[in-house]
């Protein structure tokens, strides 16, 4: 089932959040593959 939004703006805004969660993730996977590396 698709969700159609209202506007395609809301739509922007969520795959604008979206890529930023990813890139949080990307970050914290980093972080964890440094203090492995250090440990």
């Amino acid at each position: 089932m698709f969700i159609i939004p209202e506007d395609i703006s809301s739509l922007k805004e969520n795959t604008k959040l979206q890529s930023l969660g990813l890139g949080f993730n990307k970050i914290k996977d980093i972080s964890i593959l440094s203090n492995n590396s250090i440990n």
